[in-house]
This record gives structure tokens, C-alpha cells and sequence, in this order.
């Protein structure tokens, strides 16, 4: 009762918040995201709206707590008339317990409870990543900034070499076992390249004890903590699926191979929302349920990016694609053929306009 009592009287605050495009609004809500795309920020600024005395702030992974018992936990919210109770980094091990309002947080993307509404938080969105900045800087510069800067929003108000050195330690505590935390290594220097696990396994085999089905396991682990996004080739399972970091950054803090173009890519694919995200040999990003297409293409002069539509067209009719997105950075233009628009735009203006 000490330490819950302790927790009361002293609830967490931050100084500073920018808003967010997140809202919580039920009575139970689950909030899932990945480490470091700011969950704790968003469940901090709501409670600032409540006073003080109206809720308790757990963190089970803070070390302080231990092992709480849910009967002391239950009567200290009685005692205190908590309406609301907020537990950071939840596990379904720990038994829920009776109060009016609650508050959940997990980085496992799979969780779901039963009368919960869930909220699934990303890292910054460009638009979102504009707010950070506080200099009158223009939009191409800022697209600079947050192609080196990444997701995570801390990074957003870091240096360059400040930020290498966050994302480096984020990758460290989030995946403290060395399987895990190699696998990711691995998979993050083929960033939006088509790669299979087993060539992921034998290029760790080496280095660590591993097996595969052990290698499969924490594989599935990195996609439900959200670091890791596998995407499939359309119409083949069978295919290696390309690799997307939910931090398109990340790589750049483990490596010095640099490949903007991999990034640039896996820029676009982090602001994308879309649940079915296919790839195929010619198109980067197939969205079936809306007939589009997106692909990257950041350097080519504006005549040659017209010329990749004009020899996509069988590809795309064969598809029933209706609108073709080519991300640039400096090309604009429109075109149409054959009841296919094609729309030639940089990355900032597609951005800021989804």
C-alpha cells in the first residue's frame, strides 16, 4: 500500500507535448503501438486534464512495483474513489481490477480485450513531424529533417548524433536477448528489399545458436512489437516478402551503408494506413480494395518517369489499377491513358494530402 500510495501522490508529467492525431475517448481503452512512438506522452497529456486525485498511474515495467496484489490494488481504489486507472506495458497475466475508467498500454500488436476499444498508435506522420518544428523552415527542408530524424518523436527534438545514439538504445532495451536483437539488425539492413527468413537463418547461423523454428518465433515477435512490417508479393506467399521498419530510420543507426532510395521507399510505406499491402516486380505498394498503385521514384526527370507509366499500362489493366501515385521529389505532373490516371507528385504534397 506504500508504493501505490507513493505512485498517488506522485504522478508522472512532461513538460512539454505536442498534440497528436490520437484521442481517448472509452471508458476501457487499449492503446497498442511500438516501443517509442509515444504512447506514454499521449496517456500523459490526457491525465493532465484530470485532477490529480481522480487517478493511479501504473508502469509494470517499472522495477519499483514488483509483484502487486490485486486484493491491496483493489481496496486502494476504493479507499481512494479512483475513477481512473491507467497500466503501462500490460500483460493479460496481470487480473484487471475493478474501476470505473481504465487505461491500457501494450507493445504487442496482437492484444485484444474483450469491451475494449483499441487505439493503435504510429510513429510521426509527416504532417504530424511538421508540428515539431518550431523554425519557419520550408517543407523541403523539413522533408530533410525527418528523413534522417525517422518516427519515434523524441527523435524529432534530437541532433543528428543524439538521435543515432536514441534510436541505438531503443533497439537495446526493447530487444534485450541477443536472437532477437540480431534478427533485427539483419532484417533492418534489407529494409524494402524482398528477403526470406531462411536466408535471414543462414546468415545468422554462424554468428549465434539459433534453430529455426526459434528464428520464425522471434521473427513473429518483431511484427507484433510493430518494429518489423513483412510485406507479401501479390498473388505469391511463396516469395520473399519485403522488409519495412515502422522507423524508417533505424537503419541508419545500425549501419553506414546508406541506400536513400530504400528509405525513401520505406518513408512512403510508414505513411500509409492501409491494412492489405501487396508488392509485385514492377509497383512497390498494390492496394487491391482501392484499384491504386504507388511507386517511388525520387531522382528521374519528369519525361522519364512519364515513360515508366506509359510501359506499366499492361501491368496495371491487368491489376484493374485506376489511379497510379508516382512519390517523387522534385517532379510534378498528371497524365492519363487508357482509363488510368497517373498523378506525378512529391513526396510532401502526397503526404500532407492523404
Amino acid at each position: 500500500m506504500e508504493l501505490l500510495e507513493y505512485l498517488y501522490e506522485k504522478p508522472p508529467s512532461q513538460s512539454y507535448f505536442h498534440p497528436r492525431n490520437y484521442q481517448i475517448k472509452s471508458s476501457k481503452t487499449l492503446i497498442l503501438g511500438m516501443p517509442k512512438c509515444g504512447i506514454t506522452s499521449i496517456i500523459i497529456d490526457f491525465l493532465s486534464s484530470l485532477d490529480e486525485k481522480n487517478y493511479l498511474y501504473l508502469d509494470l515495467d517499472d522495477m519499483r512495483l514488483g509483484e502487486i496484489q490485486i486484493q491491496k490494488l483493489n481496496k486502494f481504489i476504493k479507499i481512494k474513489d479512483i475513477s481512473y486507472l491507467v497500466i503501462e506495458n500490460y500483460n493479460k497475466d496481470f487480473p484487471l481490477p475493478k474501476v470505473k475508467n481504465i487505461i491500457l498500454s501494450s507493445h504487442n500488436l496482437t492484444l485484444h480485450l474483450k469491451d475494449f476499444h483499441t487505439l493503435h498508435v504510429k510513429g510521426l506522420y509527416f504532417e504530424e513531424f511538421i508540428a515539431y518544428q518550431q523554425r519557419n523552415f520550408n517543407t523541403q527542408h523539413i522533408f530533410s529533417l525527418y528523413s534522417n530524424s525517422g518516427t519515434y518523436p523524441k527523435s524529432a527534438m534530437l541532433s543528428k548524433y543524439e538521435n543515432k545514439t536514441y534510436m541505438q538504445e531503443a533497439i537495446k532495451l526493447s530487444l534485450p536477448d541477443p536472437i532477437s536483437q540480431n534478427l533485427f539488425l539483419t532484417l533492418a539492413t534489407n529494409q524494402a528489399i524482398p528477403y526470406s527468413l531462411f536466408k535471414a537463418y543462414n546468415e545468422l547461423k554462424p554468428k549465434i545458436k539459433i534453430s529455426k523454428d526459434k528464428l520464425y518465433q522471434k521473427a513473429k515477435e518483431l511484427e507484433e512489437m510493430g518494429l518489423i512490417n513483412f510485406v507479401e508479393k501479390f498473388n505469391s506467399p511463396r516469395s520473399p516478402k519485403k522488409i519495412y521498419l515502422n522507423n524508417f530510420s533505424l537503419k541508419n543507426a545500425i549501419t553506414h551503408k546508406k541506400d536513400f532510395v530504400k528509405r525513401f521507399e520505406n518513408m512512403i510505406f510508414c505513411q500509409l494506413n492501409e491494412k492489405e499491402i501487396f508488392y509485385t516486380n514492377q509497383i512497390h505498394f498494390y492496394l487491391p480494395k482501392k484499384n491504386q498503385a504507388i511507386i517511388a521514384i525520387p531522382f528521374l526527370t519528369l519525361s522519364l518517369i512519364l515513360g515508366r507509366f506509359q510501359k506499366l499500362l499492361p501491368t496495371l489493366k491487368k491489376l484493374n489499377i485506376k489511379d497510379l501515385y508516382i512519390i517523387t521529389l522534385n517532379s510534378t505532373g498528371k497524365d492519363q491513358k487508357e482509363g488510368i490516371k497517373c498523378e506525378i507528385l512529391s513526396f510532401w504534397d502526397w503526404a500532407l494530402g492523404l
